[in-house]
C-alpha cells in the first residue's frame, strides 16, 4: 500500500523529469553545419571528349563515362542536340528487358528508358552527333544538354571553321 508521503516525492521526481526533458533542448547547444558533413550533390560525370565537327561532315561520338552510382529508378535519359547539330545515334548500353532508346526524326533530341526501381550507371553512354550543312562556317563551341535521371550535364561540340578543314 502506498501512502501519501511516498506519493509526493514520486510526483515531485516525475514532474522534475518531465520539466527537465522540456527544458533540456534549450540548454543544449545548437548543432552547427560544421558538425555534420555536408553531402555533395550527385551529378553525372561530364563528357569525356569534345568532338570537332565539320558542316555536313561525318558524325562524331561523345562519351559519358559511368560513375557506378546507384540511382532510384525507373530512369529516363533526355538529350538535346547543340545548335546546328543533329543526333545520329544514342547508345544507352542497357541489356535489361524494357530498356529502350529513341532518336527523334529530326535529330534534335533523343531519349532513353531504364526499367526497374534502381538504376546503376555502370556502362558508358554514347551520343553520335553530326553538324548540319548550314552550320556556321566561322566555327565555335555549341552546347546542348544531357539529362540522366534529373541530373544535368552540358553536351558540347566544336564546329570547325571553314579554313580548318
Amino acid at each position: 500500500m502506498v501512502t501519501r508521503k511516498t506519493r509526493t516525492p514520486a510526483l515531485t521526481v516525475a514532474a522534475a523529469v518531465v520539466l527537465g526533458c522540456v527544458a533540456a533542448p534549450a540548454a543544449m547547444p545548437t548543432p552547427t553545419a560544421a558538425a555534420a558533413p555536408a553531402r555533395a550533390a550527385r551529378a553525372v560525370p561530364p563528357q569525356q571528349n569534345i568532338p570537332e565537327l565539320e558542316a555536313g561532315g561525318p558524325a562524331r561520338r561523345v562519351i559519358f563515362t559511368p560513375d557506378r552510382q546507384v540511382r532510384r529508378g525507373p530512369g529516363h535519359l533526355d538529350v538535346e542536340a547543340p545548335p546546328y547539330t543533329r543526333i545520329v545515334a544514342l547508345n544507352i548500353n542497357c541489356d535489361a528487358p524494357g530498356c529502350e532508346s529513341r532518336v527523334a526524326y529530326d535529330g534534335l533530341s533523343a531519349s532513353g528508358y531504364f526499367p526497374g526501381n534502381r538504376v546503376t550507371f555502370g556502362r558508358p553512354i554514347t551520343v553520335d552527333l553530326a553538324a548540319d550543312h548550314d552550320a556556321p562556317y566561322e566555327g565555335g563551341y555549341f552546347s546542348g544538354t544531357f539529362t540522366f535521371l534529373g541530373e544535368n550535364q552540358t553536351l558540347t561540340v566544336r564546329i570547325r571553321a571553314e579554313e580548318e578543314f
